[in-house]
């Protein structure tokens, strides 16, 4: 399969258009989140079944660089994401996520991470071996609330 027909077997089970850049024939940037909803995830209101296969296909997408996954109820995301070697900026904000997926440590890239709004109690240590985000890299937590963020450091209005 390529990616466009990746990215358009991913639209059948959302069952709407989602939001995807390519670069030529590859899927560089995937947006499972809706900016018009309230609650702006296109795949918040699926089964958990449904949402996996969603992910299966998303995993399949070796070029992806920018993944938005925000706001959509994720209770897991499954380690094949380790496959995704570009992928610079996981967006995995409020969701439902309770340990910190391993597949993260994977890609070399990494740039930016946002894990806020989760059910995480935890990041690990190895975080700091992406040397591009190490002098920029902020993690806060608010453990009672999984509030749990890195990447580079945000503008000083918002610190």
């Amino acid at each position: 399969m390529t990616d466009r027909e990746i990215v358009v077997a991913i639209e059948k089970l959302v069952d709407r258009k989602v939001s995807a850049d390519f670069d030529e024939d590859v899927c560089v940037e995937l947006r499972l989140t809706d900016p018009g909803s309230l609650y702006h995830g296109l795949v918040r209101r699926f089964d958990p079944a449904r949402k996996q296969k969603i992910l299966a296909l998303i995993a399949t997408l070796k070029g992806l660089e920018h993944l938005d996954l925000a706001k959509n109820r994720l209770e897991f995301i499954p380690d094949a994401f380790a496959d995704l070697k570009h992928l610079r900026v996981p967006l995995l904000d409020s969701n439902a996520l309770k340990t910190f997926p391993r597949w993260i440590l994977a890609p070399d890239k990494l740039e930016w991470l946002n894990l806020s709004v989760n059910e995480l109690t935890e990041v690990p240590p190895e975080l700091s071996k992406f040397r591009r985000m190490n002098r920029s890299l902020r993690c806060r937590s608010r453990p009672k609330r999984g509030m749990w963020w890195c990447g580079r450091r945000p503008s000083p209005s918002l610190s």
